[in-house]
Protein backbone atom coordinates (compact mmCIF):
# COMPACT_ATOMS: atom_id res chain seq x y z
CA UNK A 1 0.00 0.00 0.00
CA UNK A 2 1.33 3.37 -1.02
CA UNK A 3 1.51 6.63 0.69
CA UNK A 4 -1.41 8.09 -1.43
CA UNK A 5 -3.65 4.84 -0.76
CA UNK A 6 -3.48 5.28 2.94
CA UNK A 7 -3.94 8.64 2.92
CA UNK A 8 -7.24 8.41 0.84
CA UNK A 9 -8.07 5.21 3.57
CA UNK A 10 -7.20 7.20 6.77
CA UNK A 11 -9.10 9.84 5.23
CA UNK A 12 -12.44 7.82 4.77
CA UNK A 13 -12.01 8.21 0.94
CA UNK A 14 -11.99 4.65 -0.06
CA UNK A 15 -14.23 2.85 -1.47
CA UNK A 16 -12.93 -1.23 -1.03
CA UNK A 17 -14.93 -3.41 0.71
CA UNK A 18 -14.06 -3.85 4.89
CA UNK A 19 -15.76 -4.61 8.12
CA UNK A 20 -12.70 -2.63 10.04
CA UNK A 21 -14.84 -0.65 12.80
CA UNK A 22 -12.18 2.50 12.55
CA UNK A 23 -12.31 2.70 8.33
CA UNK A 24 -15.89 2.30 8.62
CA UNK A 25 -16.73 5.29 11.05
CA UNK A 26 -13.76 7.53 9.15
CA UNK A 27 -16.52 6.54 6.08
CA UNK A 28 -19.41 7.99 8.07
CA UNK A 29 -17.37 11.20 10.27
CA UNK A 30 -16.39 12.20 5.85
CA UNK A 31 -19.85 11.80 5.14
CA UNK A 32 -21.43 13.64 7.52
CA UNK A 33 -18.96 16.65 7.96
CA UNK A 34 -18.14 17.67 4.53
CA UNK A 35 -21.94 18.11 2.92
CA UNK A 36 -21.73 20.49 6.52
CA UNK A 37 -18.89 22.47 5.46
CA UNK A 38 -20.51 23.17 2.11
CA UNK A 39 -23.35 24.34 3.67
CA UNK A 40 -21.47 26.67 5.87
CA UNK A 41 -19.84 28.20 3.08
CA UNK A 42 -22.82 28.51 1.31
CA UNK A 43 -24.41 30.50 3.79
CA UNK A 44 -21.49 33.08 3.90
CA UNK A 45 -21.69 33.16 0.30
CA UNK A 46 -25.66 33.91 0.58
CA UNK A 47 -23.81 36.90 3.47
CA UNK A 48 -21.50 38.19 0.70
CA UNK A 49 -24.18 38.14 -2.61
CA UNK A 50 -26.26 40.22 -0.15
CA UNK A 51 -23.50 42.95 0.82
CA UNK A 52 -22.68 42.93 -2.68
CA UNK A 53 -26.22 43.86 -3.97
CA UNK A 54 -26.94 46.02 -1.39
CA UNK A 55 -23.60 47.64 -2.08
CA UNK A 56 -24.22 48.53 -5.68
CA UNK A 57 -27.18 51.25 -3.94
CA UNK A 58 -25.45 53.09 -1.73
CA UNK A 59 -23.36 53.40 1.38
CA UNK A 60 -26.54 54.08 3.36
CA UNK A 61 -28.08 51.14 2.06
CA UNK A 62 -24.79 48.99 3.04
CA UNK A 63 -25.09 50.53 6.35
CA UNK A 64 -28.69 50.06 7.29
CA UNK A 65 -28.73 46.04 6.13
CA UNK A 66 -25.37 45.54 7.50
CA UNK A 67 -27.18 46.83 10.92
CA UNK A 68 -30.25 45.39 10.93
CA UNK A 69 -28.30 41.79 9.54
CA UNK A 70 -27.08 41.94 13.55
CA UNK A 71 -30.95 41.75 14.79
CA UNK A 72 -31.12 38.52 12.80
CA UNK A 73 -27.93 36.94 14.21
CA UNK A 74 -29.58 37.44 17.87
CA UNK A 75 -32.32 35.73 16.27
CA UNK A 76 -30.40 32.88 15.33
CA UNK A 77 -29.07 32.09 18.56
CA UNK A 78 -32.37 32.42 19.84
CA UNK A 79 -33.46 29.76 17.32
CA UNK A 80 -30.60 27.62 17.67
CA UNK A 81 -31.67 26.08 20.77
CA UNK A 82 -34.25 24.48 19.56
CA UNK A 83 -32.61 23.00 16.29
CA UNK A 84 -29.58 21.79 19.05
CA UNK A 85 -32.28 20.35 21.19
CA UNK A 86 -34.07 18.64 18.38
CA UNK A 87 -30.63 17.06 16.77
CA UNK A 88 -29.33 15.38 19.83
CA UNK A 89 -32.56 13.79 20.84
CA UNK A 90 -33.31 12.74 17.01
CA UNK A 91 -29.85 11.50 17.00
CA UNK A 92 -29.90 9.33 20.56
CA UNK A 93 -33.44 7.98 18.77
CA UNK A 94 -32.39 6.81 15.83
CA UNK A 95 -29.21 4.97 17.72
CA UNK A 96 -31.97 2.86 19.91
CA UNK A 97 -33.77 2.33 16.43
CA UNK A 98 -36.50 3.97 17.73
CA UNK A 99 -38.62 5.56 14.60
CA UNK A 100 -41.89 6.46 16.63
CA UNK A 101 -40.05 8.25 19.57
CA UNK A 102 -37.47 10.19 16.43
CA UNK A 103 -40.53 10.98 15.11
CA UNK A 104 -42.09 11.85 17.79
CA UNK A 105 -39.43 14.32 18.80
CA UNK A 106 -38.85 15.71 15.15
CA UNK A 107 -42.62 16.73 14.93
CA UNK A 108 -42.59 18.33 18.74
CA UNK A 109 -39.87 20.32 18.01
CA UNK A 110 -41.59 21.63 15.14
CA UNK A 111 -43.98 22.90 17.68
CA UNK A 112 -42.30 24.11 19.86
CA UNK A 113 -40.01 26.48 17.45
CA UNK A 114 -43.04 27.69 15.77
CA UNK A 115 -44.44 28.44 19.65
CA UNK A 116 -41.41 30.21 20.36
CA UNK A 117 -40.26 31.86 16.83
CA UNK A 118 -44.22 33.44 16.36
CA UNK A 119 -44.27 35.46 19.60
CA UNK A 120 -39.88 36.59 18.60
CA UNK A 121 -41.42 37.91 15.29
CA UNK A 122 -44.41 39.68 16.28
CA UNK A 123 -42.55 41.21 19.06
CA UNK A 124 -39.42 42.00 16.63
CA UNK A 125 -42.29 43.73 13.96
CA UNK A 126 -43.65 45.82 17.01
CA UNK A 127 -40.35 47.30 18.40
CA UNK A 128 -39.17 47.85 14.79
CA UNK A 129 -38.32 51.00 15.11
CA UNK A 130 -36.75 50.72 18.70
CA UNK A 131 -34.36 47.76 17.67
CA UNK A 132 -33.13 50.25 14.79
CA UNK A 133 -32.76 53.06 16.78
CA UNK A 134 -30.67 50.95 19.35
CA UNK A 135 -28.10 51.76 17.16
CA UNK A 136 -27.63 55.37 16.34
CA UNK A 137 -27.97 55.23 13.49
CA UNK A 138 -28.36 58.75 11.12
CA UNK A 139 -31.96 58.61 10.15
CA UNK A 140 -31.90 58.01 6.86
CA UNK A 141 -29.69 54.95 7.63
CA UNK A 142 -32.65 54.24 10.22
CA UNK A 143 -35.30 54.50 8.12
CA UNK A 144 -34.00 52.03 5.66
CA UNK A 145 -32.65 49.90 8.33
CA UNK A 146 -36.18 49.70 9.28
CA UNK A 147 -37.70 48.97 6.11
CA UNK A 148 -35.24 45.99 5.75
CA UNK A 149 -36.37 44.55 9.44
CA UNK A 150 -40.08 45.09 8.63
CA UNK A 151 -39.93 42.22 5.97
CA UNK A 152 -37.39 40.29 7.49
CA UNK A 153 -38.92 40.24 11.40
CA UNK A 154 -41.91 38.51 9.75
CA UNK A 155 -40.23 36.03 8.88
CA UNK A 156 -38.22 34.35 11.33
CA UNK A 157 -41.08 31.02 11.91
CA UNK A 158 -39.87 30.67 8.37
CA UNK A 159 -36.02 30.79 9.46
CA UNK A 160 -37.12 28.51 12.52
CA UNK A 161 -38.07 26.02 9.86
CA UNK A 162 -35.19 25.95 8.56
CA UNK A 163 -33.53 25.66 11.53
CA UNK A 164 -35.19 23.31 13.38
CA UNK A 165 -36.04 20.68 10.04
CA UNK A 166 -31.70 20.75 9.44
CA UNK A 167 -31.20 20.01 12.94
CA UNK A 168 -33.44 16.89 12.69
CA UNK A 169 -31.93 15.27 9.47
CA UNK A 170 -28.22 15.78 11.18
CA UNK A 171 -29.29 14.42 14.09
CA UNK A 172 -30.49 11.30 11.45
CA UNK A 173 -27.43 11.23 10.13
CA UNK A 174 -28.31 13.17 6.73
CA UNK A 175 -25.97 16.12 6.09
CA UNK A 176 -26.56 16.47 2.70
CA UNK A 177 -29.81 17.41 2.32
CA UNK A 178 -29.61 20.41 4.44
CA UNK A 179 -26.97 21.50 2.15
CA UNK A 180 -29.07 21.01 -0.96
CA UNK A 181 -31.51 22.75 0.67
CA UNK A 182 -28.84 25.63 1.42
CA UNK A 183 -27.66 25.66 -1.95
CA UNK A 184 -31.18 26.06 -3.44
CA UNK A 185 -31.27 29.02 -1.01
CA UNK A 186 -28.67 30.71 -2.22
CA UNK A 187 -29.53 30.16 -5.80
CA UNK A 188 -33.39 31.46 -5.15
CA UNK A 189 -32.04 34.43 -2.63
CA UNK A 190 -29.90 35.80 -5.86
CA UNK A 191 -32.10 36.09 -8.15
CA UNK A 192 -34.98 37.61 -6.25
CA UNK A 193 -32.68 39.97 -4.39
CA UNK A 194 -31.13 40.79 -7.96
CA UNK A 195 -34.88 41.43 -9.70
CA UNK A 196 -36.31 43.13 -6.30
CA UNK A 197 -34.03 45.27 -5.50
CA UNK A 198 -33.29 46.91 -9.30
CA UNK A 199 -36.71 46.31 -10.35
CA UNK A 200 -35.57 43.95 -13.73
CA UNK A 201 -37.71 41.82 -15.89
CA UNK A 202 -40.59 43.16 -15.20
CA UNK A 203 -40.22 42.73 -11.17
CA UNK A 204 -40.95 46.21 -9.36
CA UNK A 205 -37.98 47.55 -7.83
CA UNK A 206 -37.97 47.54 -3.90
CA UNK A 207 -34.77 48.97 -2.95
CA UNK A 208 -33.59 47.67 0.40
CA UNK A 209 -37.33 45.77 0.89
CA UNK A 210 -36.31 44.28 -2.46
CA UNK A 211 -32.77 42.54 -0.75
CA UNK A 212 -34.96 41.55 2.52
CA UNK A 213 -37.64 39.57 0.17
CA UNK A 214 -34.89 37.59 -1.55
CA UNK A 215 -34.17 36.47 2.09
CA UNK A 216 -37.76 35.40 3.05
CA UNK A 217 -38.20 33.91 -0.44
CA UNK A 218 -34.74 32.23 -0.35
CA UNK A 219 -36.06 30.74 2.75
CA UNK A 220 -39.05 29.86 1.94
CA UNK A 221 -37.75 27.56 -0.88
CA UNK A 222 -35.49 26.30 1.26
CA UNK A 223 -38.16 24.74 3.77
CA UNK A 224 -40.22 23.59 1.29
CA UNK A 225 -37.16 21.69 -0.31
CA UNK A 226 -36.69 20.42 3.32
CA UNK A 227 -40.59 19.38 3.18
CA UNK A 228 -40.51 17.35 0.41
CA UNK A 229 -36.71 15.66 0.63
CA UNK A 230 -37.95 14.79 4.22
CA UNK A 231 -40.90 12.58 2.32
CA UNK A 232 -38.94 10.96 -0.17
CA UNK A 233 -36.33 7.90 0.62
CA UNK A 234 -35.88 5.48 3.82
CA UNK A 235 -35.82 7.67 6.90
CA UNK A 236 -34.99 6.56 9.86
CA UNK A 237 -38.21 8.09 11.79
CA UNK A 238 -41.49 8.90 10.96
CA UNK A 239 -42.23 12.79 10.56
CA UNK A 240 -45.72 13.01 8.48
CA UNK A 241 -48.35 11.77 10.59
CA UNK A 242 -51.54 13.67 12.29
CA UNK A 243 -50.55 13.09 15.56
CA UNK A 244 -47.79 13.20 18.17
CA UNK A 245 -47.46 17.37 16.89
CA UNK A 246 -48.14 19.24 20.83
CA UNK A 247 -44.87 19.00 22.42
CA UNK A 248 -45.12 16.74 25.61
CA UNK A 249 -43.09 18.14 28.52
CA UNK A 250 -40.75 15.42 28.28
CA UNK A 251 -39.65 16.60 25.30
CA UNK A 252 -39.93 20.13 26.22
CA UNK A 253 -37.70 19.61 29.06
CA UNK A 254 -35.32 17.68 26.67
CA UNK A 255 -34.86 20.06 23.77
CA UNK A 256 -34.31 23.04 26.84
CA UNK A 257 -31.87 21.04 28.49
CA UNK A 258 -29.74 20.34 25.53
CA UNK A 259 -30.43 23.34 23.15
CA UNK A 260 -30.64 25.92 26.05
CA UNK A 261 -27.17 26.22 27.20
CA UNK A 262 -25.53 26.28 23.72
CA UNK A 263 -28.27 29.34 23.10
CA UNK A 264 -26.34 31.25 26.08
CA UNK A 265 -23.13 30.04 24.61
CA UNK A 266 -23.46 31.36 21.24
CA UNK A 267 -24.73 34.69 22.69
CA UNK A 268 -22.23 34.70 25.19
CA UNK A 269 -19.32 34.32 22.36
CA UNK A 270 -21.30 36.71 19.90
CA UNK A 271 -21.53 39.49 22.60
CA UNK A 272 -17.85 38.84 23.30
CA UNK A 273 -16.26 39.06 19.80
CA UNK A 274 -18.66 42.42 19.51
CA UNK A 275 -16.65 43.65 22.55
CA UNK A 276 -13.71 42.20 20.69
CA UNK A 277 -14.04 44.69 18.25
CA UNK A 278 -15.36 48.03 20.20
CA UNK A 279 -11.59 47.29 21.76
CA UNK A 280 -10.00 47.53 18.46
CA UNK A 281 -11.91 50.60 17.62
CA UNK A 282 -10.27 52.36 19.83
CA UNK A 283 -6.66 51.52 17.37
CA UNK A 284 -8.05 53.70 14.70
CA UNK A 285 -9.79 52.81 11.22
CA UNK A 286 -6.74 51.02 9.89
CA UNK A 287 -6.80 48.48 12.81
CA UNK A 288 -10.48 48.30 12.44
CA UNK A 289 -10.41 47.72 9.02
CA UNK A 290 -7.78 45.05 9.23
CA UNK A 291 -10.14 43.33 11.88
CA UNK A 292 -12.67 42.80 9.43
CA UNK A 293 -10.17 41.02 7.52
CA UNK A 294 -8.89 38.76 10.05
CA UNK A 295 -12.51 38.06 10.80
CA UNK A 296 -13.44 36.78 7.03
CA UNK A 297 -10.44 35.00 7.64
CA UNK A 298 -11.87 33.18 11.17
CA UNK A 299 -15.23 32.48 9.77
CA UNK A 300 -13.55 30.35 6.42
CA UNK A 301 -11.18 28.59 8.43
CA UNK A 302 -13.92 27.65 11.04
CA UNK A 303 -16.46 25.83 8.66
CA UNK A 304 -14.16 22.53 8.69
CA UNK A 305 -14.26 22.75 12.79
CA UNK A 306 -18.60 23.09 12.37
CA UNK A 307 -18.68 20.45 9.70
CA UNK A 308 -16.42 17.79 12.05
CA UNK A 309 -18.63 19.09 15.15
CA UNK A 310 -21.97 18.47 13.92
CA UNK A 311 -21.15 15.08 12.54
CA UNK A 312 -19.63 14.24 16.57
CA UNK A 313 -22.22 15.55 17.44
CA UNK A 314 -24.61 13.46 15.53
CA UNK A 315 -22.51 10.19 15.49
CA UNK A 316 -22.21 10.33 19.63
CA UNK A 317 -25.64 11.15 19.86
CA UNK A 318 -26.22 7.34 17.59
CA UNK A 319 -23.73 5.87 20.16
CA UNK A 320 -25.70 6.93 22.82
CA UNK A 321 -28.84 5.63 22.01
CA UNK A 322 -27.73 2.28 20.64
CA UNK A 323 -25.46 1.84 23.99
CA UNK A 324 -22.27 1.44 22.21
CA UNK A 325 -19.55 3.77 23.98
CA UNK A 326 -16.72 2.55 21.53
CA UNK A 327 -18.70 4.06 18.67
CA UNK A 328 -19.10 7.14 20.62
CA UNK A 329 -15.03 7.29 21.63
CA UNK A 330 -14.04 6.45 17.91
CA UNK A 331 -16.16 9.05 16.84
CA UNK A 332 -14.56 11.57 18.75
CA UNK A 333 -11.02 10.43 18.07
CA UNK A 334 -11.67 10.45 14.61
CA UNK A 335 -13.41 14.11 14.45
CA UNK A 336 -10.49 15.65 16.35
CA UNK A 337 -7.79 14.45 14.16
CA UNK A 338 -9.32 15.47 11.32
CA UNK A 339 -9.99 19.42 13.08
CA UNK A 340 -6.52 19.13 14.02
CA UNK A 341 -5.60 18.20 10.03
CA UNK A 342 -7.92 20.90 8.35
CA UNK A 343 -7.68 23.53 10.93
CA UNK A 344 -4.22 23.08 11.61
CA UNK A 345 -3.80 23.65 7.92
CA UNK A 346 -5.75 26.29 7.30
CA UNK A 347 -3.55 27.82 10.10
CA UNK A 348 -0.42 27.05 8.10
CA UNK A 349 -1.88 28.69 4.54
CA UNK A 350 -2.58 32.04 7.05
CA UNK A 351 0.79 31.83 8.76
CA UNK A 352 2.72 31.54 5.35
CA UNK A 353 0.53 33.39 2.97
CA UNK A 354 -1.04 35.86 5.46
CA UNK A 355 0.17 39.27 3.49
CA UNK A 356 -1.14 38.14 -0.01
CA UNK A 357 -4.48 37.20 1.86
CA UNK A 358 -4.44 40.79 3.51
CA UNK A 359 -3.64 42.22 0.45
CA UNK A 360 -6.74 40.65 -1.46
CA UNK A 361 -9.05 42.75 0.58
CA UNK A 362 -7.01 46.17 0.33
CA UNK A 363 -4.75 48.11 -1.01
CA UNK A 364 -3.88 50.05 1.92
CA UNK A 365 0.05 49.42 3.12
CA UNK A 366 -1.06 49.88 6.93
CA UNK A 367 -4.50 47.74 6.93
CA UNK A 368 -2.10 45.10 4.83
CA UNK A 369 0.51 45.33 7.73
CA UNK A 370 -1.68 44.81 10.69
CA UNK A 371 -4.45 42.68 8.87
CA UNK A 372 -1.49 40.21 8.03
CA UNK A 373 0.09 39.97 11.66
CA UNK A 374 -3.03 39.62 13.03
CA UNK A 375 -3.10 36.67 10.92
CA UNK A 376 -0.37 34.88 11.95
CA UNK A 377 -1.11 35.51 15.53
CA UNK A 378 -4.58 33.77 14.51
CA UNK A 379 -2.96 31.03 13.00
CA UNK A 380 -1.36 29.66 15.93
CA UNK A 381 -4.39 28.92 17.78
CA UNK A 382 -6.17 26.83 14.91
CA UNK A 383 -5.75 23.21 15.75
CA UNK A 384 -6.53 24.51 19.19
CA UNK A 385 -9.81 25.82 18.10
CA UNK A 386 -10.58 22.85 15.93
CA UNK A 387 -9.96 20.12 18.90
CA UNK A 388 -12.44 22.61 20.70
CA UNK A 389 -15.37 22.23 18.39
CA UNK A 390 -15.66 18.90 18.28
CA UNK A 391 -15.18 18.28 22.22
CA UNK A 392 -17.99 20.28 22.51
CA UNK A 393 -20.29 19.00 19.88
CA UNK A 394 -19.26 15.33 21.52
CA UNK A 395 -20.57 16.46 24.82
CA UNK A 396 -23.59 17.81 23.20
CA UNK A 397 -24.22 14.24 21.39
CA UNK A 398 -23.85 12.73 25.31
CA UNK A 399 -26.44 14.93 26.28
CA UNK A 400 -24.05 17.20 28.55
CA UNK A 401 -24.60 20.58 26.69
CA UNK A 402 -23.93 23.16 30.00
CA UNK A 403 -20.72 22.10 30.55
CA UNK A 404 -19.24 22.91 27.71
CA UNK A 405 -21.01 26.34 27.00
CA UNK A 406 -19.66 27.24 30.58
CA UNK A 407 -16.15 26.33 29.49
CA UNK A 408 -17.04 27.99 26.29
CA UNK A 409 -18.24 30.94 27.26
CA UNK A 410 -15.44 31.60 29.77
CA UNK A 411 -12.75 31.20 27.22
CA UNK A 412 -14.11 33.58 24.89
CA UNK A 413 -14.94 36.31 27.59
CA UNK A 414 -11.20 35.18 29.12
CA UNK A 415 -9.36 36.14 25.67
CA UNK A 416 -11.08 39.55 24.97
CA UNK A 417 -10.51 40.38 28.19
CA UNK A 418 -6.79 39.02 28.05
CA UNK A 419 -7.06 41.48 24.39
CA UNK A 420 -7.88 44.41 26.46
CA UNK A 421 -5.31 44.20 28.79
CA UNK A 422 -2.74 43.93 26.23
CA UNK A 423 -4.25 47.11 24.34
CA UNK A 424 -5.00 48.99 26.94
CA UNK A 425 -2.55 48.25 29.19
CA UNK A 426 0.48 46.60 27.42
CA UNK A 427 0.12 49.26 24.60
CA UNK A 428 0.01 46.24 21.96
CA UNK A 429 -1.87 46.54 18.83
CA UNK A 430 -4.55 44.69 16.81
CA UNK A 431 -2.31 40.96 16.09
CA UNK A 432 -2.35 41.12 20.42
CA UNK A 433 -5.73 40.31 21.04
CA UNK A 434 -5.94 37.47 18.26
CA UNK A 435 -2.79 35.97 19.64
CA UNK A 436 -4.56 36.39 23.35
CA UNK A 437 -7.06 32.98 22.31
CA UNK A 438 -3.72 31.26 21.56
CA UNK A 439 -3.16 29.96 25.72
CA UNK A 440 -7.07 30.46 26.46
CA UNK A 441 -8.12 28.14 23.98
CA UNK A 442 -5.45 25.53 24.74
CA UNK A 443 -6.46 25.75 28.51
CA UNK A 444 -9.86 25.50 27.15
CA UNK A 445 -8.92 22.21 25.07
CA UNK A 446 -7.49 20.93 28.18
CA UNK A 447 -10.57 21.06 29.95
CA UNK A 448 -12.96 19.80 27.64
CA UNK A 449 -10.57 16.48 26.69
CA UNK A 450 -10.84 15.93 30.60
CA UNK A 451 -14.70 16.23 30.65
CA UNK A 452 -14.96 13.41 27.23
CA UNK A 453 -12.45 11.35 28.80
CA UNK A 454 -14.37 11.05 31.93
CA UNK A 455 -17.91 11.24 30.37
CA UNK A 456 -19.43 7.96 31.61
CA UNK A 457 -21.80 7.66 28.54
CA UNK A 458 -18.72 7.22 26.92
CA UNK A 459 -16.99 4.98 29.35
CA UNK A 460 -14.94 1.46 27.91
CA UNK A 461 -15.70 -0.08 30.76
CA UNK A 462 -19.54 0.39 29.96
CA UNK A 463 -19.21 -1.55 26.75
CA UNK A 464 -22.39 -3.81 26.28
CA UNK A 465 -24.07 -2.23 29.45
CA UNK A 466 -28.09 -2.63 28.91
CA UNK A 467 -28.82 0.35 30.77
CA UNK A 468 -26.55 3.36 29.63
CA UNK A 469 -29.63 5.74 29.89
CA UNK A 470 -28.96 5.12 33.97
CA UNK A 471 -26.59 7.97 33.45
CA UNK A 472 -28.22 10.72 31.51
CA UNK A 473 -28.45 14.03 33.49
CA UNK A 474 -31.89 13.62 35.75
CA UNK A 475 -33.80 16.06 33.89
CA UNK A 476 -32.33 14.91 30.25
CA UNK A 477 -35.07 13.05 28.57
CA UNK A 478 -33.24 9.53 27.55
CA UNK A 479 -34.64 7.76 24.12
CA UNK A 480 -35.31 3.95 23.82
CA UNK A 481 -37.80 1.42 22.45
CA UNK A 482 -41.09 0.70 24.69
CA UNK A 483 -38.98 -2.45 25.66
CA UNK A 484 -35.95 -0.60 26.25
CA UNK A 485 -33.86 1.32 29.56
CA UNK A 486 -35.87 2.13 31.98
CA UNK A 487 -35.12 5.80 34.03
CA UNK A 488 -34.59 4.76 37.84
CA UNK A 489 -33.83 6.83 40.67
CA UNK A 490 -30.45 6.92 42.71
CA UNK A 491 -32.19 4.03 45.05
CA UNK A 492 -32.31 1.91 41.51
CA UNK A 493 -36.60 2.15 41.69
CA UNK A 494 -38.13 1.65 38.33
CA UNK A 495 -40.00 4.73 36.49
CA UNK A 496 -41.99 5.14 33.85
CA UNK A 497 -40.32 3.64 30.34
CA UNK A 498 -37.65 5.26 28.13
CA UNK A 499 -39.80 7.58 25.33
CA UNK A 500 -42.98 7.02 26.73
CA UNK A 501 -43.78 10.56 27.50
CA UNK A 502 -42.29 11.65 24.42
CA UNK A 503 -45.00 9.81 22.70
CA UNK A 504 -47.95 11.21 24.44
Amino acid sequence: MNVLTMLVAWLGLGHEETDDPETLMRRKVMRLAWPAVVQGLLMTSIQVIDTFLVSLMSDDALAAVGTASQLIFVMFVVLIAIEIGASVLVAQAVGAEDRETAGAVARQSITLGMMLAIPVSLLGYALRHQLIGVFGLEPNVADLGVEYWSVVSLAIFIVMLVFVLSGILQGSGDTATPMWGTAVATVVNTFFAYVLIFGKWGFPELGVGGSAWGSVIGWSAQVVFLLVMIGRGSRPFDFFSRSGWWPSWETTRGVVRVGGPTAIEDLAISTGLAVHTGIVAVLGTASLAAHRIVFNALNLSFMPGFGLAIAATALVGQSVGARDPASGRLATKICAQYAVLWMGSMGLIYFALAGPIAGVFTSDADVRSIGASSMQALALSQAFWGMLFVFSGTLRGTGKSLYPAIVNSIMIWAAVGLGYALVRGGGYGLASTWLAYLPVAGVTVYFLWRRVRTEPLLDEQLEGARNLSLLLEPDLVPVGGEQGPSIVDAEHEEREPVGAGIRD
